[in-house]
């Protein structure tokens, strides 16, 4: 189940930051000696800046070693 390319699926993820429960989908990066590494997926256009725009494709934030491709 946790080995690397896995795509989970948590039903109710409870956010440290005490944010309303959401499902959220995690891509497994790394398996490591006691776990894992994954990597959270975003769900929603909404959590993207307001002053970028939001058109289907690659979407890059270099200054932020940030990369998403936005299908809209």
């Amino acid at each position: 189940m946790f080995e690397k390319g896995n795509l989970l699926y948590f039903k109710d993820y409870i956010f440290k930051n005490g944010n309303e429960p959401k499902n959220k989908f995690f891509l497994v990066l790394k398996t490591i000696e006691n776990g894992f590494i994954a990597a959270i997926l975003p769900t929603k256009v909404e959590s993207l800046p307001a002053n970028i725009e939001k058109n289907h494709g690659c979407i890059s934030f270099p200054e932020k070693v940030y990369l998403l491709l936005l299908y809209s």
